[in-house]
């Protein structure tokens, strides 16, 4: 335990001061509240407040215990600090030494307390146990024990207390931000009221004092409603942090006998704060405004100007959602419904503003928030792509309370052999080269001509964009493949600036090198040792570094013949540190070994058609993927062609660099767009 120090003149003045005579605590009973009070004091307020029972910190009442004041528990704790700081004398005193004092029975003088009564919910002593709680009647515990399980059950009652108070601050701000609204809509409403009387003089003058009437009284009644709402909030608020404050004190300077003694009547206290129920929705709105009669204008005769108007705040529970009669997607198709708001009435409400949020969930219970378009009308259009196959839920809420309807299960279907697509025509991407992925499951793309590589999460939420730079750099960042090294640096070639970039998850630089070395780099990997294999694309070879950007060997040059290259792309490492290069000029996947010996090559074709290679990837099983043409095939280690991954409607157009995820179903994910395209995507491919 710490060994944190508090004045003594700090814990008199804090914890043992009667609010009543602000003095120590004498004979300090405990009220069910969580206050306490001296015997004394009690006893006077109860005969100053005409026989009722009201607590002086709180101004709660309770109810008068049958058996007198008398029957009011004592405070253990307060007696039990009393004496241990009375005994320590000045200057600071140690909470921890709290914990280790002693602590006697209150009705057996020197007999210290020993055990817990389940059966009585309150600490013994040897002689109590004798006397009155036998244990052939009576559940004991060891109050050790017992102090253990009532603190962990304190603690987290305690930090669920405080969460409620967070929602009650925010509900708070949120209905004195409606009272505010309300008064500035009032001094909108007059102004609207006094122009139209300067327009019409005298035959709108005898209406003006009624009509500034009707929104005074139009005012107070809702304001009313704010302010009591604010007044409820804030009791509720000063109750439950009375009682996590009594709860704090418990933990940090109860014992194993003061807490027990003290627990049950905390745990009560704070599980029923914590089940009482607050209305946290603003019950009133701060709609008030002046509604022109337009025909009094052109008919003086009518018989008033206009009206003061408001509308009922949003009811979740009359509101609905429409349109999701069709709870079926599919991957990259755009889903929309839309959300309706209704006042308690059942009636639509003919205006925007409301607090609407919609939120898509995945079966990991990740949530992603959609964007809700507010159509001024009191109604919500709500619109989202699903990136990924599964089941999902929709969430719809206004003031934080779900929708009628809220939530709803989706089922995300693959589209073709797709489970799994990000970007298209709407510029998220634009020309995505290569793909890789972290340990905590996360993709990171490299979106060459948007100059950034894209960190996103498995449902294609954008976590962190990442753009390079240092001073006398020559072009703007432009990342072709991307890899992931043991450490969590991310390593990523750039073709034009003729560099490979090393940063760290959250993009701040932390080494580049190569410029004197490489001509034209774009496929990455690197092996279980920290070596960073580059595809040099214009010198065709493969260059060797560390991670520090220490140059350590060539592998191949250019040629036709085995262990040359004509145009290599793109390049991955297997587990026994094995290295595969695509050959593309030469319509090839080259083999080398971990010290970049050739092993062999195998051409890439399907059907007898020869394909132009580029991406590359290997599955946990060392089987090997290839991006090529118009498709995406699989291979084993030697180069036997096992299958055809995607499927002819996919419209793989342009496929580029791709990697295999980590998942327990892992999912091939590849870089689609041709250089004269627009449908800039990275998919995902069940592989089996």
């Amino acid at each position: 335990m710490a060994e944190d120090s508090i004045r003594r003149e700090t814990i008199d003045e804090a914890f043992l001061k009667c609010p009543i005579h602000n003095d120590r605590y004498e004979r300090a009973k405990t009220l069910p509240c969580l206050h306490a009070q001296c015997l004394a004091c009690l006893e006077q307020s109860v005969h100053s407040n005409g026989g009722k029972l009201i607590c002086a910190s709180c101004a709660q009442e309770h109810v008068f215990p049958r058996g007198g004041i008398e029957e009011l528990p004592n405070s253990m704790f307060l007696r039990s600090l009393i004496l241990f700081v009375d005994k320590h004398g000045n200057g600071n005193l140690r909470s921890d030494r709290i914990c280790m004092e002693q602590t006697f029975c209150l009705k057996h003088t020197n007999t210290e307390i020993s055990k817990f009564c389940v059966t009585c919910q309150e600490v013994v002593c040897s002689r109590c146990i004798t006397v009155s709680h036998p244990p052939s009647e009576h559940k004991l515990e060891d109050v050790h024990h017992t102090y253990v399980d009532k603190r962990e059950e304190v603690l987290g009652l305690l930090g669920e207390s405080r969460e409620k108070i967070d929602t009650i601050n925010i509900a708070h701000e949120r209905v004195e931000s409606v009272g505010e609204e309300l008064k500035k809509n009032v001094d909108a409403a007059k102004s609207a009221v006094e122009g139209i009387a300067r327009r019409l003089c005298e035959k709108v003058q005898k209406y003006r004092d009624e009509l500034l009437r009707d929104i005074d009284r139009t005012y107070a009644v809702k304001n009313d409603g704010v302010e009591k709402q604010l007044h409820h909030l804030s009791a509720a608020r000063q109750e439950l942090f009375d009682s996590c404050e009594f709860a704090d004190n418990l933990i940090t300077f109860g014992n194993h006998v003061t807490l027990p003694a003290e627990g049950a009547k905390t745990i009560n206290r704070l599980e029923d704060l914590l089940a009482k129920k607050i209305n946290i929705a603003p019950i009133e709105t701060s709609n008030l405004e002046f509604q022109i009669n337009d025909e009094f204008e052109q008919d003086l005769r009518k018989d008033c100007v206009g009206r003061v108007g408001t509308t009922l705040p949003a009811d979740p529970e009359k509101s609905r959602l429409e349109n999701i009669s069709e709870k079926d997607a599919t991957v990259g198709i755009e889903m929309e419904f839309l959300i309706t708001l209704c006042d308690e009435m059942g009636t639509q409400i003919a205006e925007g503003g409301s607090d609407v949020v919609a939120r898509f969930e995945s079966s990991n219970h990740h949530v992603m928030p959609i964007l809700a378009n507010d159509n001024a009308d009191g109604t919500y259009t709500v619109k989202f792509v699903p990136h990924r196959a599964g089941k999902f839920k929709v969430h719809a809420t206004v003031f934080g309370d779900a929708v009628t309807g809220s939530p709803f299960d989706v089922k995300v279907a693959p589209r073709g052999g797709l489970d799994f697509e990000y970007g298209g025509s709407n510029g998220q991407l634009n020309q995505p080269r290569s793909v890789t992925t972290t340990k905590e499951g996360y993709f990171i793309v490299s979106d060459r001509f948007n100059n950034r590589m894209v960190i996103m999460d498995g449902d294609g939420e954008t976590k962190e964009e990442i753009t390079i730079g240092y001073d006398g750099m020559q072009h703007a960042f432009s990342p072709e493949d991307v890899a992931v090294s043991d450490c969590d640096d991310i390593v990523t070639a750039d073709f034009y600036n003729h560099e490979i970039f090393v940063c760290d998850k959250h993009g701040t630089l932390k080494c580049h090198f190569g410029k004197d070395k490489l001509l034209g780099p774009i496929g990455v990997a690197i092996n279980t040792k920290g070596l960073v294999h580059v595809v040099d694309h214009k010198a065709r070879c493969v260059k060797v570094f560390t991670l520090e950007g220490v140059y350590i060997r060539t592998i191949g040059a250019e040629g036709t013949k085995p262990g040359k290259f004509r145009i290599p792309w793109f390049i991955a490492i297997n587990s026994k540190d094995h290295v595969f290069v695509v050959d593309t000029g030469n319509a090839r996947v080259q083999h080398f070994n971990s010290a970049g010996k050739y092993v062999h090559s195998f051409s890439i074709a399907y059907e007898n058609k020869e394909l132009k290679p580029r991406g590359i990837a290997i599955d946990p099983k060392d089987r090997i993927i290839v991006s090529g043409g118009n498709r995406i095939c699989m291979y084993g280690t030697e180069g036997k062609l096992l299958k055809r991954i995607d499927k002819p409607e996919d419209g793989m157009d342009f496929p580029l660099g791709c990697t295999v995820t980590k998942e327990k179903h892992p999912l091939l994910l590849v870089c689609n767009g041709s250089p004269t395209g627009h449908q800039h995507t990275v998919r995902g491919f069940s592989i089996g």
